[in-house]
């Protein structure tokens, strides 16, 4: 009597006009228990399930003790369920035969349910024991798989049993090997395997520390308490008596959903899912509690007083397999569909929900519908709000393939210039625009023990290509791409590390028009243009010969008759003590499908690991030949020339003569900035351009140097006269270099 009172002393003070969702106007108009304390109207889906449960809002949960349920005007089985109050929940049956006429008599398959919550203790039809069978089964057979090992791989198989082979099957049972309706299904036929969740609710009435495993360890089982692995087969510890265990973990009071997945080959049984709280004896996992819940609640507290409403709507539970993560969208809707005022809004709360909208569009990072606190209409100011609890959600997910490439971008930026390039994102899926609408793409930078230190927005809310700029002057070591919607992970990240000079290149590797270390994509970094520190190569080593390294992109591209003189045979053999001459050549066309411009890079470091001490740089041929802006080629040399210098050895850079497709203003603009870096960097140059034009001439110029009368030749054939030429002015100036130590 005293709970009635509270009740009706609430009610009085929310009470005031009524609210009918035109979905149930019909029948809304009467009460069949005038003396009950509140009656909640729920729409149940077109499901095939027979036993739902139905989690009370607080205040409402904390006061009533009896229940009444009707389903279309016929009285049916119901119960109330108790933790740590009177009644936390309301478990009700429904006849398949309400779910088929319904589909048959009506257009839509919401079926219409009337709650009626009391607050003395009285249920006017019990659902007796016997018939608590709340545990959802789902099996399917399909072609002889392989079994999963780990929790992802097991996440993934088990939102897809309804999307192959054979047939699939569902029935409510309380225990996974205790009851099937069909002998043969207790093992699967020969060359087939038989997938198997069984999903249950479990009440606690205080939080427990529990172990979770299963009876056998020959067969691959997985167990999942609220969509968190707990507990597998791989890696389950016998316990002496008996069964096998995974780690303790910590349960809150409560309700919730326990599911344990069986991949079963033939000749395997089929294991029972255990468990054991602490202090109490192992035990088989029984069903306590349905999963299944109504979608659309009205809540009506006393006949003709004030209401409060709730529904999910559109809900839709993603798989992303790239990543092994899981998000939930939805709307929160009015009953009938309509939209919530801005002002009555509900108010959820947890780390589980992203980004909630104004509209009331939700995403979950969790396989759990979340609490809500939803305003009582029809009180006047301040009249009050119901409390709706977070629940399971029974749903298979869509499975989503996605995928970020790094697309087309420079092999060398400038230092105090953005790294631009372009990415593509795919998700191959069934993906509705409400995810897409949140996703986003981001850089972050990580320094080189991996901590961030700054990120970038890149896209958001679409797919396919899209530009990136990001900053690389703060010194990032790598760049990581995310892809998430408010901040649950899509697809797997892309990296791409940032080398400066000073970073060690061995290994570098080249492909196609990009660069990679590791098998990760690779930029280059300048340093700001200054003056390069005196390193002392030109000195070499005391009582040993002078190292010299070149790099070479036109001197020594290819042998053919008549052109088979390699600069080591010339440079320095009439020097006091000849140098040690070794090189590093690319050819015009690159190998491998390798472009020209970017295997250089690859030779330079190739080139450094032979300790030079110092580095010809005879280079900037294949990207004049590409159209190369001068301003770039120039870029790329600082690069070699800094990262040389980084590593010990004098460069020495090469002012290109005309080459042969490269229009004379662009070899004249090239050769002028190659000579304006050296002058900037304090370094040598062999100024090539402007010796060509004093030595020949205008009309016997270098290009005629390396041809064969009568027939032009490109210059990836010159003959041995040109290289001659070439190499004693590259003698001259090397040696010069040495003896002065100037410029």
């Amino acid at each position: 009597m005293v709970q009635r009172l509270a009740i009706l002393l609430w009610v009085a003070l929310v009470s005031g006009g009524g609210w009918v969702s035109p979905g149930w106007a019909a029948e809304a108009a009467a009460w069949v228990h005038e003396d009950a304390a509140v009656r909640i109207r729920a729409a149940l889906g077109g499901r095939s399930a027979s036993q739902y449960r139905l989690d009370l809002p607080k205040p409402v949960a904390g006061t009533c003790r009896g229940v009444a349920v009707y389903v279309e005007g016929d009285k049916v089985a119901a119960s109330p369920i108790a933790t740590t109050g009177p009644m936390d929940a309301v478990w009700f049956a429904v006849g398949k035969h309400h779910l088929e006429r319904r589909r048959r008599e009506s257009k839509t398959e919401d079926l219409p349910v009337d709650i009626y919550l009391f607050a003395e203790e009285k249920v006017p039809v019990p659902l007796p024991a016997e018939y608590r069978r709340p545990a959802r089964f789902v099996r399917a057979t399909r072609s002889l798989v392989t079994r999963p090992f780990t929790a992802p791989e097991a996440t993934r198989m088990m939102h897809g049993l309804s999307s192959d082979e054979g047939g699939l099957y569902r029935f409510d049972m309380t225990g996974i090997a205790t009851t099937f309706d069909r002998e043969q299904w207790q093992e699967p036929p020969e060359r087939r395997s038989a997938l198997m969740v069984w999903s249950a609710g479990v009440r606690l009435d205080s939080r427990v520390s529990a172990r979770f495993g299963g009876s056998h360890d020959g067969v691959a089982w997985f167990v999942f308490v609220d969509g968190r692995p707990t507990a597998d087969w791989c890696t389950a510890e016998r316990a002496e008596g008996g069964g096998f265990w995974g780690p303790g973990t910590e349960v809150d009071a409560g309700l919730h959903q326990v599911d344990f997945f069986v991949v079963q080959r033939p000749g395997e049984p089929i294991p029972e899912c255990l468990w054991h709280v602490e202090g109490q004896p192992a035990a088989r996992l029984l069903g306590d509690l349905p999963l299944e819940h109504p979608e659309a609640l009205r809540i009506e507290l006393g006949r003709g007083g004030a209401v409060a409403e709730l529904a999910y709507r559109e809900v839709v539970r993603y798989l992303f397999e790239d990543v092994g993560t899981e998000a939930v969208t939805l709307q929160c809707r009015r009953v009938d569909g309509s939209a919530f005022a801005a002002d009555a809004l509900p108010s959820f709360s947890g780390a589980e929900v992203r980004g909630t909208a104004a509209a009331g569009d939700l995403l979950l990072a969790t396989a759990r519908l979340p609490g809500a606190v939803v305003r009582v209409e029809g009180g006047g100011e301040g009249a009050g709000t119901l409390r709706f609890p977070p629940r399971p959600l029974w749903l298979n997910a869509r499975r989503v393939h996605g995928s970020l490439r790094l697309g087309a971008g420079p092999a060398v930026i400038a230092a105090s210039g953005p790294l631009r390039m372009s990415l593509e994102l795919s998700l191959a899926g069934d993906v509705e625009p409400a995810l897409v609408g949140r996703l986003g793409v981001v850089g972050v930078l990580l320094d080189r023990s991996g901590k961030e230190v700054g990120s970038v927005p890149i896209a958001s809310g679409r797919l396919g290509r899209m530009e990136a700029a990001v900053p690389v002057d703060a010194s990032p070591a790598r760049i990581r791409f995310d892809v998430s919607a408010e901040g649950i992970p899509l697809v797997r990240s892309a990296y791409l590390t940032v080398l400066r000079p000073g970073n060690d290149l061995d290994g570098l590797t080249a492909a196609g028009e990009s660069l990679f270390l590791g098998g990760e994509r690779v930029v280059l970094a300048c340093r700001p243009l200054e003056p390069l520190p005196s390193v002392g190569g030109m000195a070499g080593a005391e009582g040993l010969p002078l190292r010299i390294g070149i790099l070479d992109d036109f001197l020594t591209t290819q042998d053919a008759p008549g052109a088979m003189l390699l600069p080591e045979q010339t440079l320095g053999r009439d020097w006091p003590v000849p140098p040690a001459v070794f090189r590093e050549s690319v050819v015009s066309a690159g190998e491998g499908g390798v472009r020209a411009d970017v295997d250089l890079f690859r030779a330079f470091a190739r080139l450094l690991e032979l300790r030079p001490d110092v580095v010809v740089l005879a280079a900037g041929a294949a990207d004049a030949r590409r159209g190369r802006r001068p301003e770039e080629v120039c870029q790329r040399l600082l690069f070699l020339a800094q990262a040389s210098a980084a590593a010990g050895a004098d460069p020495v850079l090469v002012a290109l003569p005309g080459l042969p497709a490269v229009p004379v203003p662009f070899s004249k603009r090239n050769a002028l900035l190659c000579k304006e870096l050296a002058w900037h960097l304090r370094t040598a140059v062999v100024d090539a351009h402007s010796r060509d034009l004093l030595d020949h001439g205008r009309s016997d110029s270098f290009l005629d140097q390396f041809a064969t009368p009568g027939r032009r030749l490109p210059l990836s054939v010159p003959n041995d006269q040109g290289r001659r030429w070439l190499y004693a002015l590259l003698d001259e100036t090397v040696a010069e270099r040495s003896r002065t130590g100037m410029p």
